[in-house]
């Protein structure tokens, strides 16, 4: 097959993808807003990616004897285009858009201006769509306890001593950062992480520049380590700024061991280290130790490289005294969840059993495409031999594939982030060449590896930025409880302000104005996934309590009884749960002992849409055995403040119709309660309608009483509560024998 034969072919097969991703993502943008993930248009960027990849490989590559038979030719077409000029001007016509496009790699190489013009504006646009995608998504754990750690450290709190935490510095520094720069809203923590991506960007740019020759390939490499991380998440996420903050360590490592002596490289690496150190333990732990040793290894290097590591250790301590965050603190708090894992199984295979056939074949497809690039140029790289493997820096390759190993393996997504450290590394395998002599020279890819590096690169970045504005990993995470593809205009004030919410979080945020503010001043505790709420209504976060309930992950398993016992001394005035397709109550993570405090210490009420509130009631016990006076008297305190808390209402009917002492009793006062309390659950509740019952009894409203009783009765057995209709059988007895019941305390 000639070349020509094989370019053709190649254009071909890119022209089939480009023009199935281009269907899919008008498929999907012409169904927008829908009520589900648009897959066709996460598929169509994958497509596109394949195409530009297909594209860049069928563009002919003259060999350096065609360029040097062509150079006569060039010099007299430029001594012909000066002597016989065309319309009156010298040269040529203006060359058109496509060669104009065609001719910008090369311009790229020659005008270090128009490269670095090239990766600002670059780096500016990959963050713009990074700030898009982070206001039009907001959904579960991750971003609530997100905005609460941020909250904390505004409010003046200290991580291990104020809240137990086991989460990196690096993630709850910058969101107290981010609220610091930029004040207290959701979009101060998209801009912060805009800005530390372009920073990000630019920075590997600056490494890849003097590391690589080909500055179209840098520009490359730096979207795809962004587009894989921090904007494939599009928010202060800690797996996600491990793993860019990975990706450029190994670039400075490697750049390192290339140009030991070079100060400008030796500040990029301790930069590079300290920044990793702050991050997620079981990437950047492991990363630094295998670098380090590998750079003990070498003699030439050995002294630098423990002088270099020994001052970021330095840097990374006094970082954490003026943050007031002690080191052995931070450690204790890394050990103490160390044997943590996200699944039964003890790694992330185990979700795939869970997925349907369209999830799973998706996520395996993409994981495939990064792993058969990877294994391609590894392939590649062994092809070079043994001998330079460690003296060419390979090895350090080795260490990013290796980093990832662990997390992949016990984390409890399927995050595609956590590959970003092997791609890198993948990279740093591939053969290499050094241009022109010298140790300062940049290093170019060989040959056909060039071109295949170049488009795994390609469907990486357009896979990523696909990602990100399908938003597709909230839809994992948000569990459909505040996050909707069905978006609709911006939030026009308050912490969420310029956020592109659906109805869920709309309704949510007025029925919490609402409540809050009949509720004043009251101490109030904030469920699962509801975390964000104290930031937004500035309420303050509970001291000695975790950002987030889950045991082994956020605390040591066997802590949960001392933070519960916290928990309870702090007699919370109201409690506010999520209402949401976990049912009434949402209490994900949360241990058995914990449920057993929300449901035996409060009364609870649900009749918001979004939430179910528990108001701090009188425990019956109390009830029994203390001065039922006062406890009337804080019943009617508690509808002071909440005229409409249904359990109350229903509680204090009860006292008022059926407690031994007359004094006490009050029919009229007790039906007006009861019947109240039904009306706000539209009678559907049987507990109430029981209440209501001997409500009437007591009132002598015997034949209403009769009625409503044997509507509870009823109510009971389809539900299942065979005692409470059992109980409401036997009032019903009494009501037809004209007599009020009477309860024993």
């Amino acid at each position: 097959m000639t070349l020509r034969s094989r370019q053709h072919l190649l254009w071909t097969a890119a022209f089939i993808p480009g023009a199935g991703g281009g269907t899919a993502i008008c498929a999907s943008l012409a169904a927008v807003p829908g009520p589900g993930p648009h897959r066709e248009f996460i598929l169509g960027f994958v497509l596109l990616g394949l195409a530009a990849a297909l594209a860049q490989a069928a563009k002919r590559k003259k060999s350096s004897r065609q360029l040097g038979a062509s150079e006569p030719a060039k010099r007299s077409v430029s001594r012909s285009s000066r002597t016989a000029p065309a319309d009156g001007r010298l040269g040529e016509s203006s060359p058109s858009w496509s060669k104009k496009i065609a001719a910008l790699p090369a311009a790229l190489e020659r005008d270090t201006r128009l490269f670095w013009l090239s990766a600002v504006l670059l780096g500016i646009a990959q963050s713009s769509i990074l700030y898009w995608c982070g206001m039009r998504q907001l959904g579960g754990s991750d971003h609530g306890f997100l905005v609460d750690t941020g909250w904390r450290l505004a409010q003046g709190q200290r991580p291990y001593m104020d809240f137990p935490c086991t989460v990196p510095p690096g993630f709850y520094l910058g969101a107290g950062f981010a609220f610091k720069l930029f004040g207290m809203s959701w979009s101060a923590l998209i801009r912060f992480t805009a800005l530390f991506s372009l920073s990000l960007f630019l920075w590997s740019v600056w490494l890849g520049w003097r590391l690589f020759g080909g500055r179209g390939f840098v520009l490359l490499l730096a979207l795809v380590l962004q587009s894989l991380s921090l904007l494939l998440v599009s928010c202060w996420l800690y797996n996600a700024v491990t793993s860019a903050a990975a990706g450029v360590f190994l670039l400075a490592a490697a750049l390192l061991w290339h140009r030991p002596a070079d100060a400008r490289v030796r500040c990029a690496y301790v930069a590079a280290l300290v920044l990793l150190a702050l991050m997620k333990p079981n990437m950047a732990g492991v990363l630094i130790a295998l670098v380090t040793i590998g750079f003990f290894c070498s003699r030439s290097r050995r002294l630098p490289a423990i002088l270099l590591s020994g001052g970021g250790f330095v840097v990374f301590l006094l970082i954490l005294w003026f943050n007031g965050i002690k080191f052995f603190d931070l450690l204790q708090s890394y050990f103490s969840v160390a044997s943590h894992a996200a699944t039964p199984t003890l790694n992330a295979f185990g979700l795939y059993g869970a997925m349907g056939l369209p999830d799973l074949a998706f996520y395996l497809f993409l994981y495939l495409l990064i792993i058969i690039g990877i294994l391609l140029l590894v392939i590649g790289a062994a092809e070079q031999g043994r001998p330079s493997f460690f003296a060419r820096g390979y090895w350090i390759g080795i260490c990013g594939i290796a980093a990832v190993v662990n997390p992949f393996l016990v984390n409890g997504e399927n995050k595609l982030v956590d590959l970003v450290p092997a791609a890198i590394g993948a990279v740093l395998l591939t053969p290499q060449v050094q241009i022109g002599v010298g140790s300062a020279q940049p290093f170019s890819l060989v040959g056909s590896m060039r071109r295949l590096v170049s488009g795994v690169l390609l469907v990486l970045v357009f896979t990523g930025t696909g990602l990100a504005m399908a938003r597709d990993r909230v839809r994992m995470i948000g569990y459909g409880a505040f996050f909707e593809y069905e978006t609709r205009p911006a939030v026009p004030d308050g912490f969420f302000k310029g956020l592109h919410a659906g109805a869920a979080l709309r309704e949510t945020l007025d029925q919490m104005r609402c409540l809050l503010a009949k509720t004043g001043d009251a101490t109030v505790f904030f469920g699962p996934r509801l975390e964000w709420a104290y930031a937004a209504f500035q309420k303050p976060s509970p001291l000695n309590q975790p950002i987030c309930w889950d045991p082994g992950l956020m605390f040591a398993e066997a802590q949960s009884g001392p933070y519960c016992e916290s928990l309870r001394q702090k007699r919370y005035d109201i409690v506010i749960l999520s209402r949401n397709e976990f049912g009434p109550a949402d209490l994900s993570y949360y241990s058995a002992e914990f449920a057993q405090l929300f449901t035996s210490d409060y009364i609870y009420e649900g009749h918001y849409s979004r939430l179910t509130v528990g108001v701090r009631g009188i425990p019956t016990t109390v009830l029994r055995q203390g001065n039922v006076t006062n406890a009337i008297a804080e019943f009617h305190r508690m509808l002071t403040k909440d005229p409409d808390l249904a359990p109350v209402l229903s509680d204090l009917a009860w006292i008022r119709a059926t407690h031994p002492q007359a004094e006490v009793r009050n029919g009229a006062e007790a039906v007006k309660l009861a019947e109240r309390a039904c009306q706000l659950t539209d009678y559907k509740n049987a507990a109430f309608l029981g209440t209501l019952g001997a409500a009437y009894a007591e009132d002598g409203r015997f034949e209403e009483a009769v009625a409503t009783a044997e509507k509870a009765r009823a109510m009971s057995e389809a539900s299942g509560e065979n005692w409470r209709a059992a109980k409401n059988e036997e009032r019903i007895r009494l009501f037809k024998a004209h007599q009020a019941y009477r309860d024993k305390w």
